[in-house]
């Protein structure tokens, strides 16, 4: 696991934002055999 520091809110929500969206949209899933919940 990687630990980040961030400066301020705002960037801890603009990370949080893009991190939730890399999960739901490249990320593969063993539930879904290998697709991205998007798919």
């Amino acid at each position: 696991m990687v630990a980040v520091q961030f400066d301020s809110l705002e960037q801890l929500q603009d990370y949080a934002t893009k991190w939730l969206w890399f999960y739901n949209h490249q990320r593969p899933h063993k539930a879904s055999e290998g697709y991205s919940w998007v798919n």
